[in-house]
């Protein structure tokens, strides 16, 4: 599964694997906690959205600095030990106004990590891209691992519970973060500027369809644990289902490196849009019918593992080694952070005044509307 041994390829699974148990045993489970201590669905969905209207902007300013001083290394750390210590807030508040403070303290430098880890791996990797998916992947294997660990305790425990394993998994990616190499970067590599690429039409649909993606994918992540709980599923299978899904991304980060050629990138990209429509349209007219379910997450393998693969890719691709980590930085913000924000935003509302079946309809329409720059614009996605 991992590259050469020129490359750190345990260290960086390490980070991965360690970052994304944090993710896997909080997103999942926080809307759970913010209910049981009595926050209601708008209110959810607004602290949901501050996470992600944050992950807006820290993603650049963190870029920005990496980019300027080539210390991406030392940044990764700070920005892990910093929200580590910001998230141990959670237990001393359960008011809104608590919980949205310590939310966009936590998100703003959260918010860096996986971008800063990104720019270090594809330096490492350097001419070995096509490797990269067999390191990303330890990432979806820390996330499965964390969301059926945590689902289990949660079968045995109140909702509270998942704030220490929460916390144990940061501390732990702060640790591991300190067995990375140091690598030299070079903070003024030639290269066509970041405002060049982006006024290319080929990175403003990529740009474009990745906010709708995100965007339909915003109350899928912030109501489909209650939307599934609301229909009779316990914790335990819950938990099982969302590691379903990261099981087929699993799969697919590893099978990538066979599957993607030259010129392949473009039509990819436009299925994992096509199997979203589908997927949200199970999601939310049969969520009591299993199979549907089972379906709808190995379905998680083409709308975020394949779609993520050849998202980054391009990226990498299109943007200098001078301004990669703020090319890697804008993906992040504009598609999870500023379309999750939108889509997070929207999903409390949305819950109440029309109900989960024709809020996850609207979800696969715009996740339909991303088709459309992409497919205009096909023959430039290589």
């Amino acid at each position: 599964m991992f590259v050469s041994n020129s490359i750190p390829q345990v260290r960086l699974a390490a980070i991965y694997f360690a970052y994304f148990a944090y993710v896997g045993g909080y997103s999942p489970y926080i809307t759970l906690y913010f209910q049981s201590i009595g926050q209601s669905a708008q209110a959810i969905g607004i602290l949901l959205a501050i996470s992600q209207t944050i992950r807006v902007f820290a993603p650049p300013f963190w870029a920005w600095l990496a980019d300027q001083s080539g210390a991406r290394l030392p940044l990764l750390r700070i920005a892990l030990i910093l929200s580590t210590l910001f998230f141990t807030g959670l237990f001393y508040t359960t008011s809104f106004v608590g919980l949205a403070l310590v939310l966009t303290l936590q998100s703003f430098c959260a918010g860096g990590v996986n971008p800063l880890a990104e720019t270090i791996t594809f330096a490492a990797l350097r001419d070995a891209v096509a490797k990269y998916g067999s390191i990303r992947l330890w990432g979806s294997v820390g996330f499965i691992a964390a969301v059926l660990g945590v689902g289990y305790q949660l079968d045995h425990a109140p909702p509270s519970a998942m704030l220490w394993s929460v916390l144990v998994m940061l501390i732990a990616a702060v640790l591991v973060s300190w067995t990375l190499p140091a690598m030299v970067v070079p903070t003024h590599a030639k290269g066509e500027s970041v405002r060049g690429v982006l006024r290319r039409p080929a990175v403003m649909a990529l740009f474009t369809a990745c906010f709708l993606m995100s965007m339909a994918h915003g109350p899928l992540y912030a109501f489909y644990t209650i939307h599934l709980a609301d229909n009779g599923y316990g914790k335990s299978s819950i938990g099982w289902l969302w590691s379903l899904g990261v099981v087929a991304e699993i799969v697919v980060f590893w099978m990538m490196p066979r599957w993607l050629h030259a010129g392949t990138l473009g039509p990819v990209l436009i299925a994992t849009f096509v199997c979203a429509v589908v997927r949200f349209v199970l999601v939310g007219w049969f969520p009591e019918v299993v199979a549907a379910q089972l379906i709808s997450q190995l379905l998680h393998g083409a709308t975020f593992g394949a779609y993520h693969v050849c998202s980054i890719a391009l990226v990498n691709r299109w943007f200098g080694e001078a301004g990669r980590a703020r090319g890697q930085a804008l993906y992040a913000s504009l598609s999870f952070g500023a379309g999750g924000m939108i889509g997070s935003a929207a999903s409390g509302w949305l819950w109440v005044a029309v109900g989960p079946a024709l809020m996850f309809s609207i979800t696969s329409v715009v996740a339909s509307i991303g088709l459309i720059p992409l497919i205009r614009h096909r023959k430039m996605l290589h």
